[in-house]
C-alpha cells in the first residue's frame, strides 16, 4: 500500500488523496459503507454516511515519522 517513492514525488497529502480515491472507486454503489485497512505502517479509514465521505490516512514515512491526512468529500449521485 505504501510507496515511498510516490510519496516523495507527489507529497504526502496528494498520495493520501489518491489512496482515498482508489478506495472510493473500488466500492460498490450501495451505501452506507466503511473501509478500515492496515498494511505496511499505513492505516486507511474511509466511511460514507449521509452523502459524504470522511477519510483518514495515517502512515509512517521513514526519515520523517508519522503523517496524518483527513478529508471530507460531499458525494454527488453515483452512476
Amino acid at each position: 500500500m505504501k510507496d515511498t517513492d510516490m510519496i516523495n514525488r507527489l507529497g504526502f497529502e496528494a498520495w493520501a488523496d489518491n489512496l482515498i480515491v482508489n478506495v472510493i472507486e473500488d466500492l460498490g454503489k450501495v451505501p452506507p459503507f466503511e473501509v478500515v485497512a492496515e498494511e505496511d505502517d499505513v492505516t486507511v479509514h474511509v466511511r460514507l454516511q449521509e452523502g459524504q465521505i470522511s477519510a483518514t490516512i495515517r502512515a509512517y514515512i521513514p526519515g520523517s515519522g508519522w503523517h496524518y491526512h483527513d478529508r471530507v468529500v460531499k458525494m454527488g449521485e453515483r452512476k
